[in-house]
């Protein structure tokens, strides 16, 4: 797991630059399967989105010191963890989610025009879960304990938080809709693709 000063320098006599910190996510998020957390005194509202769109894991202002960044840290360990773990799990099975191509193991979702998206690792576990659990449905508890890796007492994630930040990266070109008032969430227009 990487923690990143966004406002880094390449050398340490050279004055601070945000974009030497972006294009060091970059290259984590493209070489590696390592979780990223991006800390920073650059406001949350200008500089978190293009970063989390790209991929990092999640951003943290530092002022908000180490009883903030602890508990987020723990969350991406116990998500890379699990990614490492279960990678061999359903991993290269291909599925089209209605304009999108997943692949398991991937972090790439590809749109019909070519276009490419980076998952962040919480996305791709996520989608993973989805195309692969049959009836293609999760519930906030489920999110919870098999995505994030949160214990039972853990505070969860509202997944009502979540589904619509990934329907907007992608878009929203993906049918991932609520299922009345039970807090369940199904994917819909998704099948395998399987290669002969």
């Amino acid at each position: 797991m990487y923690f990143l000063d966004l406002d880094i320098s390449e050398y340490w006599e050279k004055p601070t630059d945000k974009e030497t910190g972006k294009a060091f996510v970059k290259a984590v998020i493209n070489n590696t399967n390592a979780g990223i957390i991006v800390c920073s005194n650059l406001p949350i509202d200008e500089e978190a989105p293009p970063l989390i769109e790209y991929g990092a894991d999640d951003y943290v202002e530092k002022s908000y010191g180490f009883m903030a960044i602890a508990p987020r840290a723990m969350s991406v360990w116990r998500r890379t963890h699990t990614e490492r773990r279960s990678k061999q799990s359903h991993s290269g099975r291909r599925f089209r989610i209605g304009n999108w191509t997943f692949t398991i193991g991937d972090r790439q979702i590809t749109d019909r025009l070519g276009i490419s998206k980076r998952l962040s690792i919480t996305e791709h576990i996520f989608l993973r879960h989805l195309c692969a659990v049959e009836g293609h449905a999760i519930d906030s508890e489920v999110f919870n304990i098999e995505v994030l890796r949160r214990e039972k007492g853990d505070k969860h994630v509202r997944l009502d938080v979540f589904v619509p930040r990934l329907r907007a990266k992608l878009n929203n070109m993906i049918d991932l809709v609520p299922q009345g008032r039970t807090g369940i969430y199904k994917l819909l227009d998704v099948e395998e693709v399987f290669s002969f």
